[in-house]
């Protein structure tokens, strides 16, 4: 029969405390006489300085130094076994330990590789959440500097847009996100179309009087009063047609754009918002405010619906709106 490592040891620390047992009943034994001797000795003075005196001395210190040597002796068979057994019970619980060990770790392992992958998707899910809140906040930064037409866009996409249940527990967030951002995107359009107008009322006012500097030099050639020299001059490009318009009845030029060529033929063809005439070659008939609407409704017909261009068609919208 063979005996396996676990069984040899089982028999070693049994056999320890075989040996742990004896050392502690021969304790009991030594401890069991100790009342005898107190009684016997405790407190006796022996006549050493006589011969029989010092016999009885003798004889008292021996009876009381055998158990005491005998206790010496116990403690050290004792102590040497229950140092072993401690040492074997290590070892059995190491053993043991490893064992158990072998079968838990796959389990462990499983478990937190899950662990990781949860606590990974997790962390994806609210960094997306993150960014799309972001998002919502850097709308009013993308904004600074734009023109008032481009800010009112953004700000309309941005009061439609609509948060929905995918913002989980940070949905209370990106509302207050977008709550700000729509009131910064208020105050930058303002701002923005003060200083359009403020620019404007500028640029008049620097034309009015670069023209009559003009007159005025001109009226010092001709040596007659500016007004008379303002009723001379021709039709000016402006009240002629619009800057980069094709003259009536041309086509658009090879250079033009494709969307170009497409708000064009759409003029020419199509219905515009004007008095009167669908045709490019009556444009001329049209004031420069007409052309323009012309135009940006042009671009609506052949654009409207394109999503690449939905800025823009906002931006035709809140014209239409702010000049009926």
């Amino acid at each position: 029969m063979t005996i396996t490592t676990t069984e040899h040891t089982s028999v070693v620390i049994r056999a320890n405390l075989a040996e742990a047992e004896g050392a502690l009943a021969e304790f009991e034994k030594i401890e069991a006489g100790l009342a005898e001797l107190r009684s016997k000795y405790d407190g006796v003075v022996f006549a050493v300085g006589t011969p029989k005196g010092m016999r009885e001395a003798v004889a008292a210190r021996t009876e009381i130094r055998e158990p005491r040597y005998k206790t010496e002796h116990a403690r050290k068979a004792g102590k040497a076994p229950v140092i072993a057994l401690g040492k074997n019970i290590d070892g059995r619980a190491a053993y043991i330990t490893e064992e158990l060990f072998a079968i838990e770790n796959p389990i462990h392992d499983q478990i937190e590789a899950e662990n990781k992958r949860k606590a990974r998707v997790e962390a994806e899910r609210v960094a997306k959440i993150k960014a799309r809140i972001q998002e919502i906040g850097d709308g009013a930064t993308k904004a600074i500097g734009k023109p008032a037409i481009v800010i009112w866009a953004i700000l309309e996409t941005m009061k439609e847009t609509q948060l929905d249940e995918s913002f989980a527990e940070f949905k209370a967030e990106a509302e207050q996100a977008q709550a700000q951002a729509i009131l910064r995107l208020n105050q930058l359009h303002a701002d923005a179309v003060k200083a359009e107008a403020d620019r404007a009322e500028l640029a008049k006012l620097r034309e009015e009087k670069e023209k009559r500097e003009r007159e005025e030099a001109e009226a010092r050639k001709l040596n007659v009063a500016p007004a008379q020299v303002n009723a001379a001059e021709p039709a000016t490009q402006e009240q002629s047609g619009m800057s980069g318009l094709p003259a009536p009845g041309a086509a658009p030029s090879s250079s033009a754009s494709e969307p170009a060529n497409g708000i064009f033929q759409t003029l020419a063809t199509g219905p515009l918002v004007g008095p009167g005439s669908t045709s490019a070659s009556a444009l001329a008939e049209f004031t420069p405010r007409e052309k323009a609407r012309a135009i940006l409704s042009a671009f609506k017909v052949d654009y409207g619906r394109d999503p690449e261009f939905s800025a823009i068609t906002r931006a035709i919208l809140y014209y239409f709106k702010e000049n009926p």
